[in-house]
This record gives C-alpha cells, structure tokens and sequence, in this order.
C-alpha cells in the first residue's frame, strides 16, 4: 500500500471545519506506481486521460466543491446542474468518504489541508497503478 503525508496546518481546527466552505479545482496530476510502490514523479494529465480515469467518478465532472456543515456536499460546474453528495471524513480525519444518492461510495485521501490549500489523492490502475492528486485552492 502506498503511504501518504497528511499535512494539516490551520493551527488546532478540526479537518471537519477546515473543510468547509468553497475550493474551486486548480489541477489534477497524475503519479505512476511501479515495482516495489516506486513513484516515477507527477505528470500533468491530459484531459481526455483525466476523462478515462475519472469516467465512473461524479468529481470529474466538476470544477467547484462546496463543503457545507452537516455533510452536505454541492459540486459545481459550468453550464450543469449541480450534484449534491453527502460527504464525511474517516479514520483520524484524513479519509473523505463521499455518499451519492443512489449509494454510490468515492474515497479519497486528504494529502494536504491548509487555509488556502487542499490535496487530495486517489488510487488508479485505468493505466497502470497510479495516484491521482487533485489539487484546490479557496
């Protein structure tokens, strides 16, 4: 298994309130794991990779996130109707767990959350074993 960092550094809050509020999606990169969990080094993905590794995940389809108290979730992009998702975090806060309305569970690992920063990565084997690491901003 691949480990992470989890960096939380907006002082004594709880990653459930450093969460909330507005991220929009800055980039999305894309980190091949090889023999013996070897990382060969963040690749810029094309948008039509983006679109394969993603195609059964709703987040591809968005460019906004909207983290609302009691664990409302609104993902946002352009010219589309909104999805609204119930979210949580897992094990020691580090685990977003995302629960569409037809049941549908994502997980994804909290590698960064700041004021102004979240990171977050998700395993792959579209291609080959890989992490993808989804970057915002506020």
């Amino acid at each position: 298994m691949v480990g992470s960092i989890f960096a939380f550094s907006s002082g004594l809050r709880h990653p459930e309130k450093s969460i909330l509020g507005e991220w929009k999606e800055v980039y999305w990169t894309y980190e091949r794991i090889g023999k013996g969990n070897k990382r060969s080094g963040d690749l810029d993905l094309a948008s039509h990779i983006k679109e394969e590794i993603s195609k059964d995940l709703i987040i591809h389809e968005s460019e906004k996130w909207k983290f609302s108290p009691k664990a409302n979730l609104i993902l946002f992009k352009k010219g589309t109707q909104p999805h609204h998702v119930t979210w949580r975090l897992k094990g020691r806060g580090h685990v977003l767990k995302l629960t569409y309305d037809d049941k549908h569970t994502e997980y994804y690992n909290i590698h960064e959350l700041t004021a102004h920063k979240m990171v977050l990565h998700f395993e792959n084997e579209v291609h080959a074993r890989s992490i993808v690491k989804i970057v915002f901003r506020r």
